[in-house]
């Protein structure tokens, strides 16, 4: 086993350099996951969005309702319920 002798200063600093790469780890880590959990949000509002869309599209039964199906589709992806 080998021993060096640090000037007390000196370690109390690198201390504390590796105390704050520790909390900064642990703040990026936390975001990491924030933002996995929103874009799993995001991906599955965007699923049910995107079906909305299509079966508007698809249903051209009355022009006049086909155009109102576009309008439809419109507001669906600018995140309002239709």
């Amino acid at each position: 086993m080998e021993f060096v002798q640090v000037d007390k200063a000196s370690l109390l600093e690198y201390v504390a350099y590796v105390e704050a790469l520790i909390d900064d780890h642990n703040k990026v880590t936390q975001r990491l996951r924030d933002t996995e959990q929103i874009s799993k949000i995001l991906e599955k509002t965007y699923e049910e969005r995107i079906d909305k869309i299509l079966n508007k599209l698809l249903d051209q039964t009355n022009r006049s309702q086909y155009y109102a199906g576009l309008h439809d589709a419109y507001e669906i992806m600018k995140g309002r319920n239709v």
